[in-house]
């Protein structure tokens, strides 16, 4: 009997923590310090998202803004064939075969050679006429419009970043699951104390 009076007191004494303090009772606790550090992670995915996001709507207008006007060269002695102009890329980037080249629409343009290596791809233009290599043929602004869309897209990590992208999104459905259950115990909290009002008035 007496083990049943001290469980069942028990039970009584939650309820009424339950009752009079929801924001003591341990669950509620769990739940909040869950939604509590999903939010902080979830703020922060958002932020980064939704400031490339704002940005690369104008992707189009950014990357023509960034373009630069094509490279000249001052013309002397006769053009260089594409073998020559290998052979010159060769001698500038050992290890990096050619694996194309692209032609300026004019005649005073350099044109861009496009070459592959183990440590990754290599755009750079070259003068058609003496086999200088004049720089990479991707501006830094254009680049920075480039990593801003990877930003977006993947985080700057590739499959790891869509995968990160999905944790994110994720973290936001967990984040509204459990701002519910927060908020339906403080909900449940006030009913009840309503309907205590409500009796306690019938009653008096």
């Amino acid at each position: 009997m007496r083990g049943n009076y001290a469980s069942e007191r028990k039970r009584m004494t939650h309820w009424r923590q339950w009752i009079s303090r929801p924001q003591n009772v341990w669950l509620r606790k769990a739940i909040f310090q869950v939604h509590l550090w999903c939010g902080i992670g979830v703020g922060l995915y958002i932020l980064v998202v939704s400031t490339t996001g704002s940005i690369v709507v104008y992707s189009n207008e950014l990357y023509r803004a960034a373009t630069p006007e094509p490279v000249t060269v001052v013309q002397t002695g006769p053009r260089l064939t594409n073998e020559q102009l290998k052979a010159a890329a060769a001698r500038a980037y050992p290890g990096y075969p050619v694996i194309n080249i692209g032609s300026g629409e004019k005649s005073d343009q350099a044109v861009n050679v496009f070459l592959d290596g183990k440590m990754g791809q290599k755009n750079r233009l070259f003068n058609p006429y003496t086999g200088e290599d004049l720089g990479s043929s991707v501006p830094l602004s254009i680049l920075f419009v480039s990593k801003l869309l990877e930003l977006h897209d993947d985080l700057l990590g590739g499959s790891t970043g869509r995968r990160i992208n999905g944790i994110g999104a994720a973290l936001l459905i967990l984040l509204a699951i459990t701002g519910i259950v927060v908020g339906a115990i403080t909900i449940v909290f006030y009913v009840l104390i309503l309907i205590g009002w409500i009796i306690a008035s019938a009653l008096s």
